[in-house]
């Protein structure tokens, strides 16, 4: 009974961060959150992440949490919808209660997450492109990175490369079995 949130209205609330700061999933059950899931309830529920979004054309459609650098801490992520995309990178500081944006960027493609390599991987493959870019992105300090980047080239024949060195097909797939797509809410 104490697991759901109602509304000012009475209408109980699904898939959301609650005025109070709690997520509630899509029946409206309480998520039980860790301390840096608190932080970013409140952030976004305040509209504190407004200020990072003024420039961008499209509103913010979802946000997750991960941890993206394997330190036991999650982040957030806000992002927009569409092929073309923004998102919003944020770390919390569990002493002061700070939010720290990590990265605000204009993407293309599709943003996944590779656990072996700790970093998110920005695709950007094109509809008929004879090329493809995947930056394996991580966390450095108090911001973001690439770690690297693998390509494919297909304008004079199949070629796949890390960074800038030549590889085969089969080390360029191996890269790709653990990648996750996103959990939004």
């Amino acid at each position: 009974m104490g697991d759901y949130y109602l509304g000012s209205d009475g209408t109980m609330l699904t898939s959301i961060v609650t005025p109070a700061g709690y997520r509630v999933d899509a029946s409206g059950k309480w998520i039980y959150s860790s301390p840096e899931e608190t932080i970013f309830g409140n952030f976004i529920q305040n509209g504190e992440y407004k200020q990072y979004i003024a420039d961008w054309y499209a509103d913010p459609a979802k946000y997750g949490y991960l941890d993206i650098d394997g330190d036991g801490k999650k982040e957030l992520i806000i992002t927009s919808d569409g092929v073309f995309f923004y998102a919003l990178i944020c770390s919390a500081d569990l002493q002061s209660g700070e939010v720290t944006v990590l990265d605000n960027g204009y993407y293309y493609g599709s943003l996944r997450y590779s656990e072996k390599h700790h970093a998110l991987v920005l695709t950007d493959v094109r509809p008929n492109s004879m090329m493809g870019d995947y930056a394996f992105v991580e966390i450095n300090g108090s911001g973001m990175d690439v770690k690297f980047h693998l390509g494919w080239d297909a304008t004079e024949g199949e070629r796949y490369y890390k960074d800038k060195t030549k590889i085969s097909e089969q080390e360029f797939s191996e890269y790709f079995k653990d990648l996750k797509e996103l959990d939004y809410m």
